[in-house]
Order: C-alpha cells, then structure tokens, then sequence
C-alpha cells in the first residue's frame, strides 16, 4: 500500500492511524521518496525500508489475514513520473490518496513552506501569482529526465497541487480503479475512525 498524497491533505494523520494497526506495517521513514527521488538506489534499496517476505508471511498466519505493509510520499501523486515508475515496479499496488479542499490544501502548503524557511514571499496572494513563472518548465524537465528533482515543482506548487483531475488521470490510466482508495481529507479530520 502506497500513500500517495495530496501534500497537506492528512498523510501524517493517517500514516499515525494505520501505523497503529497491528496487521500494517509502514516504513519508519514515512517518505522514502524512492519512486520520485532515489529510483538509482535500486530496488533493493527500497525493500530495505520493509521486512522481509518470510517475516511478512509468518506475521500473517499469526494475525489470521494478510498484512499489509506500506510507505507514504505525498509527492508521489503530483510528480510526473511516478505513477509509471510504481506501476513498473508494483503493478499490483494498493494505492491511497487523500483529496483536501484545494484552498485549504494551498494555503497550509505555503504556510510549511514559509515555516521551513523555503518561501520567502510573505503574501500569500503574491507567492500564487507567481506559481506559474516558478513552475515554467519544471513538469517537463521531470519527465524528460533532464532533472530528477525540480525545488520550485516541489515547494512553490501551490494551486497546482490542488488541481487533482489531471494528477488523479496519469494514476488511472495506468491502475485499476479498485487499486485506488479516496479519501476526502475532510472526512479523515472530523471522523478517523470512520475512514
């Protein structure tokens, strides 16, 4: 299972959540980025940060079901490039996003941003017109692989990120709808356990 973002929108909420559950077992570093970020690790990298199948399997004969193990990257679900690269290395995947209202969404992202020290435009307003001049380019230079990692594409997209229609189709046109769970954020914050 693969929580994939939106950014903002609740991955530490329910990475808390599921993290708790005694048939989920999440990575320790809840962003690997390995699928956006630290793909020339290799796989075998990336399996480091999970048990191994043998202790897997043994934990699910004990609990009686099948345990699922997982990792969390809210960036995962805006990049480019990411949904090809998990569907190549995980066809089967079990897929979460989490869906905030996209105001909310962009202005907690600035709000992160500015606290980390990243943005340092103080209005609010001001750093949205500027989105577009900062994001020129950048989805292009991902996907080309002229740049594995863009900052402005990172930190500074802050309506963009909230424009899920086009991010939710890169996923859909590579994995089955049953692969892929929404959650309205919203829902996740008034009622956890219902989610």
């Amino acid at each position: 299972m693969i929580l994939l973002g939106a950014q903002r929108a609740g991955t530490t909420s329910i990475h808390s959540h599921l993290g708790k559950h005694p048939g989920v077992y999440l990575s320790k570093t809840k962003e690997i980025h390995y699928f956006d970020n630290y793909q020339e690790q290799g796989l075998d990298w990336y399996r480091s940060h999970f048990p191994t199948r043998g202790w897997v399997e043994g934990r699910s004969r004990e609990l009686g079901y099948e345990m699922v193990i997982g990792e969390g990257t809210p960036y995962y679900l805006f990049h480019p490039e990411v949904p090809s690269r998990i569907h190549e290395a995980i066809p089967s995947a079990r897929l979460v996003v989490l869906l905030r209202n996209p105001v909310d969404r962009a202005l907690s992202h600035f709000r992160h941003e500015r606290r980390n020290g990243s943005e340092k435009e103080v209005d609010f307003q001001r750093a949205w017109d500027m989105e577009k001049g900062r994001l020129a380019d950048t989805e292009e230079r991902l996907s080309s692989g002229t740049s594995v990692y863009e900052e402005s594409h990172n930190r500074f997209s802050y309506t963009t990120r909230g424009d899920y229609a086009p991010q939710l189709e890169r996923w859909f046109s590579l994995f089955d709808r049953t692969q892929i769970h929404i959650i309205r954020s919203e829902d996740l914050f008034n009622s956890p356990e219902e989610v």
